[in-house]
């Protein structure tokens, strides 16, 4: 059987990678790349920042004593062991 249009291209990639496979005798090396833009990190920051206010002026108020939240902590501690 005769196949038609493969490029030389690919199959000088191929020997390449083949070359370094059998350079090195083991698969080549993977790695798994991510990039957070300028503006991401900003908005991130004036998020946290803003949350870790809130937490701040709740616990200035005392919110996170009152016998609601105390209960609500005590049942997912529960929910975690029962787990």
């Amino acid at each position: 059987m005769k196949v038609n249009g493969i490029s030389n291209t690919k199959v000088f990639i191929n020997e390449q990678v083949t070359q370094k496979k059998s350079q090195n005798n083991s698969a080549p090396e993977v790695k798994d790349k991510i990039e957070i833009s300028k503006v991401a990190k900003e908005k991130f920051q004036e998020v946290s920042r803003s949350k870790i206010e809130r937490i701040k002026a709740n616990i200035a108020n005392k919110v996170y004593d009152s016998e609601d939240v105390l209960k609500k902590v005590a049942e997912n501690i529960l929910k975690e062991f029962n787990e």
